[in-house]
């Protein structure tokens, strides 16, 4: 059965570093916005704003963290990454997601599954990319983390793109029967 989790405001830095794990691309996430997204939480509100430099060509932009719930089991299936662009570029694309197996130091174990060259516009509202997870090894501790890739075709200028943490991320990982929680966490 399928595992949704509701983006929100609430800031929660502080669990793994901010880095690019085992994506491919170039770029540096911002650390100063953290947002969680949890199991019945309540949606965001505030938007999230960053800027895509000049013809930058898939630059790492964001990353979402899931922190599975111990006893939870890894099904293979597909993840539903939504994002709400509620501030858009007609010059800005999300290009990439890479899906990253975290340790419990936070130590990049493997990429579960990727994706390159999406063109998803950023100028159109809500949009969404899947990545299919296949079975594999989840220990106790370990965590899952997307990171989400940007291009901008503008010649001229930088281009500013705002996210409102207000969707859902859809997991088909099954929660342990004895209740708990998992939570994501929203990094740009």
């Amino acid at each position: 059965m399928a595992t949704t989790y509701q983006q929100t405001d609430t800031d929660q830095s502080d669990v793994c570093a901010v880095a690019a794990y085992c994506s491919t691309v170039g770029g540096t996430i911002e650390t100063d916005r953290a947002k969680t997204a949890e199991v019945s939480g309540t949606a965001g509100t505030t938007e999230v704003t960053f800027s895509n430099g000049i013809l930058q060509t898939d630059d790492i932009e964001w990353s979402f963290l899931c922190i599975p719930t111990a006893g939870s089991t890894r099904n293979s299936g597909t993840w539903t990454v939504n994002v709400d662009f509620s501030t858009g570029a007609m010059t800005v694309t999300w290009e990439s997601l890479f899906m990253c197996r975290l340790n419990s130091s936070c130590v990049n174990q493997e990429t579960m599954a990727s994706a390159t060259s999406l063109g998803i516009a950023t100028n159109a509202g809500n949009q969404s990319s899947t990545l299919e997870d296949p079975d594999g090894t989840f220990d106790v501790g370990d965590k899952v983390v997307f990171i989400l890739g940007f291009s901008n075709t503008h010649e001229h200028s930088t281009s500013n793109v705002g996210i409102t943490p207000s969707l859902t991320i859809t997991s088909p990982w099954d929660e342990p029967a004895a209740g708990g929680r998992r939570r994501v966490m929203v990094v740009s």
